[in-house]
């Protein structure tokens, strides 16, 4: 299976030591694993992440794309609407207010 993780970093050496586990363990299975980072912050950036990522998934075809945190999700949904989702909530997504 390919799977692609989309998560916030400055690149792959940077991302979360939740989601380097998680990658870790999948690979152990014989997946296919590749990362793409949203490394500009605040609307703005998430939102011109959304045609580099959509590029990304068309050269590559995943079966599954891995969002982390819910604004991962939004672009991952915006770039490949009909693809397969997973879309991991964690920490402040889950707790935060927003209003």
């Amino acid at each position: 299976m390919k799977i692609l993780f989309i998560c916030s970093g400055k690149d792959n050496d940077s991302i979360s030591p939740v989601i380097e586990n998680q990658i870790s363990i999948l690979k152990k299975y014989n997946q296919t694993i590749n990362v793409f980072t949203i490394d500009k912050k605040g609307l703005r950036g998430y939102l011109k992440s959304i045609i580099p990522l959509r590029k990304q998934i068309m050269q590559s075809q995943y079966d599954v794309l891995h969002s982390h945190y819910l604004f991962c999700g939004i672009v991952s949904l915006f770039a490949a609407p009909n693809a397969n989702h997973v879309l991991s909530i964690m920490g402040s997504d889950i707790y935060a207010r927003y209003y």
